[in-house]
């Protein structure tokens, strides 16, 4: 076996710590789907595809994320068929999946809008708090 030497490829994924990192893949295309978590309060998806021969890099074919998905730092995923489940260290548990285009996450319930659109009176109360302290 070869050692590590070098990452293969790296992206910028989160603006402070990772928590949580789960990968799907390939589908049918080849891609495999990194979803990562944070203190950031943030999930993100990439999608990218990795060369079959010994020579290339991978290539990113989309990237997006879910700003403010919680209130307070995601600390894990779990892979569902349909997209991702996170928890909070709010205590919080979200249900996400993938919807079109390829590059979006959705909160599952009310009917699929995006999460910051969905939040509840008392995660927007929630929220007021923390920006004040």
């Amino acid at each position: 076996e070869a050692p590590l030497r070098a990452p293969w490829a790296e992206w910028l994924v989160h603006q402070s710590g990772v928590n949580a990192i789960v990968v799907r893949g390939p589908d049918r295309g080849g891609l495999f789907t990194i979803f990562t978590a944070g203190d950031d309060q943030s999930i993100s998806r990439l999608s990218v595809a990795f060369p079959t021969a010994g020579d290339g890099s991978p290539t990113t074919q989309s990237w997006s994320r879910v700003l403010s998905a919680h209130v307070t730092s995601i600390r894990d995923l779990a892979l569902i068929p349909e997209g991702v489940v996170s928890i909070s260290k709010g205590q919080w548990l979200k249900v996400w999946r993938e919807v079109a285009p390829a590059d979006a996450l959705k909160k599952w319930a009310d009917g699929g809008l995006a999460a910051d659109d969905t939040a509840t009176a008392f995660e927007r109360r929630q929220r007021e708090f923390m920006r004040m302290r």
